[in-house]
């Protein structure tokens, strides 16, 4: 997710490891989804638009009512947000989707699917900003855009996990 911080910092911070673990320790399957990295002469995957839609129409558009949770980053909210509009069947199969210093603009047209996206802010992590473009806006709990998911990441599970019962927690979970 942010080759700055791997390369920089700590592997552990700058990738998806500790969100795929949790994932792994929770019982979750995980899709880990890098649109950055398209426009090879893959089938399905020339633009981060076509990949998503690729992997929604394999992999996830079967899948049970409100057993999936997103985690979108930067532009992997913009991404999200063409699958919402192009998707009929999303608010039916997407429990919550968690941004981390989305760009996304205009309101997230998922009025059904709560969404949260935490932000770049020197406030303190979690505190939430108010509204902005169709979701509620809370702080990442740093100001440095590449941290943001890594900040955010303890309350972006413990959110996944409100009003979880433990039959869905048995479900199998995207």
């Amino acid at each position: 997710w942010a080759r700055s911080i791997i390369m920089n910092d700590n592997l552990y911070p700058g990738s998806m490891l500790p969100y795929i673990q949790w994932a792994a320790d929770n019982e979750f399957d995980v899709l880990a989804l890098n649109t950055n990295e398209c426009g090879y002469e893959m089938n399905g995957s020339r633009t981060p638009f076509e990949h998503a839609q690729t992997v929604w129409d394999d992999m996830i558009s079967g899948v049970l009512e409100k057993s999936v949770f997103i985690v979108a980053h930067s532009f992997g909210g913009v991404v999200v947000q063409k699958l919402i509009k192009n998707n009929s069947n999303f608010k039916d199969i997407v429990s919550k989707i968690a941004f981390t210093d989305s760009v996304h603009m205009g309101k997230i047209p998922c009025d059904s699917i709560p969404c949260i996206n935490w932000v770049s802010s020197s406030k303190p992590v979690d505190k939430h900003l108010g509204d902005g473009f169709g979701c509620e806006m809370r702080s990442a709990g740093s100001t440095k855009h590449p941290w943001t998911s890594h900040y955010a990441m303890d309350y972006i599970f413990s959110w996944f996990m409100e009003n979880e019962t433990d039959e869905a927690k048995d479900e199998n979970k995207l």
